[in-house]
């Protein structure tokens, strides 16, 4: 054989390798697997996100650890274990499958592939943050109109159960529920100049596979929930898919996500609107002046006097019964014990409203409402101020039920802290009156974790 004919031999065995080559890439890409760089990267960086010495950041949110590579910026890392890997990994590809033959585009399910005990991802451009999320369904709902009437064709065939839950975050309380976003992303694309609405489909793991047609939650009326902009659009798609449908109850679940958005965030940003908060001044350190100050110390001291002749007026808001005639000289202790207390309340609110890291960064309206609703620990703040009446001489008083108690030093614990948080919720109702702050959610349906939340 001539030099040149072995040559072209081995040019031709080349190409036609490269050929099966893309041929097998594209195979897997249209099986939603992922090709590229390799497994053995994947590998490498799933080693370094195991090792009990990792230093890799996670995620926020949900159960399932998520490790973000830094050094693999275009997937993520889910440690799932073995045996729930493959089961997520199977049921990403049933859900593909049933994407594929209803012919949708705006659902997006990542690529995957199965490494050990984790599942790499590609890393969808998404937000998990429920303001985020909030804000750009507000803002521009027609641009989901394809998406959410392709998760209704895909709800006629499958039910995905943890779309809503019960969280330990005050946003629940507004309807009993919060949407996990954290599941099921919103983002916006450009395509062909056009700016098109998707949804992520990023955690499959509580499907089932048909459709929920009954009880207080359907799988309709759940959508009607979370996109109640478009519940007449998710009725008429049922229907023509012709599926069972109660209209009651998807116009009672979009109420309810209404209500959800109006009251978790459009209010609280047309009110930062009228306060003319943007973002150049969103982080500025939030600080009461000392006439303010002033202001609610007096107020702490009637409220003392007042809790102290056990007024029948001081509505609790959990209903506890505070203790009564535990000044022995109502006007001189409460002046002694409200100057005290007053400092502490008001330095830790102020303390866990810390925006600062944010300075220098160009804040969306959606940031700047997170960034302007934190949540607080509720013991953490009365900590001190409880402390302080802990050290007052009468503090006995304030015991006096110890008899019927066998954990005594529990319940002494107990009676303070219940005064104490009772001043930081009024001292809270007084700058929601001054206009300080928006809103406050003191947290007393958190299921005992006392997580508080201040929008201001």
């Amino acid at each position: 054989m001539s030099i040149q004919t072995e040559y072209k031999t081995i040019g031709y065995y080349s190409e036609a390798a490269t050929t099966i080559q893309k041929c097998f890439r594209g195979h897997l890409a249209r099986k939603g697997y992922l090709s590229t760089p390799s497994y053995s990267a994947y590998s490498k960086q799933v080693q370094k996100a195991a090792s009990p010495e990792t230093d890799m950041e996670r995620a926020q949110g949900g159960k399932t650890r998520v490790y973000l590579p830094i050094d693999m910026p275009e997937v993520v890392l889910k440690k799932s274990g073995r045996a729930h890997a493959i089961t997520r990994f199977h049921q990403m590809q049933d859900v593909r499958s049933t994407l594929s033959a209803q012919n949708s585009s705006h659902l997006t399910i990542p690529k995957a592939v199965l490494c050990g005990d984790f599942l790499v991802e590609a890393r969808l451009p998404i937000n998990i943050d429920r303001f985020h999320n909030m804000g750009i369904y507000i803002a521009e709902p027609h641009l989901f109109d394809e998406a959410v009437r392709e998760m209704t064709r895909l709800f006629s065939k499958v039910y995905l159960s943890d779309l809503l839950s019960y969280q330990n975050h005050p946003i629940n309380n507004i309807v009993g529920d919060t949407v996990r976003y954290d599941n099921l992303p919103l983002y916006i694309e450009e395509q062909d100049g056009k700016r098109v609405g998707k949804i992520g489909l990023i955690d499959l793991e509580h499907m089932q596979n048909s459709p929920r047609l009954d009880g207080y939650r359907d799988g309709f009326s759940t959508l009607a929930r979370i996109f109640p902009y478009h519940a007449e659009l998710i009725q008429e798609e049922a229907l023509k898919l012709q599926m069972p449908v109660s209209k009651g109850l998807i116009e009672n679940k979009a109420y309810e996500g209404k209500k959800y958005l109006q009251e978790g965030y459009i209010c609280h940003r047309d009110w930062l609107l009228k306060k003319g908060i943007t973002s150049k001044n969103a982080t500025e350190i939030f600080e009461l002046n000392s006439d303010r100050r002033t202001s609610i110390k007096n107020a702490i001291k009637n409220q003392l006097m007042k809790i102290n002749e056990g007024n029948q007026r001081i509505l609790d808001p959990s209903n506890r019964n505070l203790p009564t005639d535990f000044l022995k000289e109502p006007a001189l202790n409460a002046e002694e014990l409200a100057a005290g207390i007053s400092l502490e309340l008001l330095g830790n609110i102020e303390a866990s409203i810390s925006p600062n890291n944010l300075k220098g960064h160009a804040l969306s309206e959606s940031e700047i409402v997170a960034l302007r609703a934190p949540i607080f620990f509720r013991r953490e703040i009365c900590k001190k101020a409880a402390q302080i009446l802990k050290k007052y001489p009468n503090y006995n008083e304030l015991t006096r039920y110890k008899a019927i108690w066998s954990d005594y030093d529990t319940f002494r614990e107990d009676r303070v802290y219940e005064i104490a948080d009772h001043l930081l919720y009024f001292v809270l109702e007084e700058l929601v009156k001054g206009g300080e702050l928006f809103s406050f959610d003191h947290g007393f349906n958190t299921d005992g974790h006392q997580f508080g939340w201040l929008r201001y």
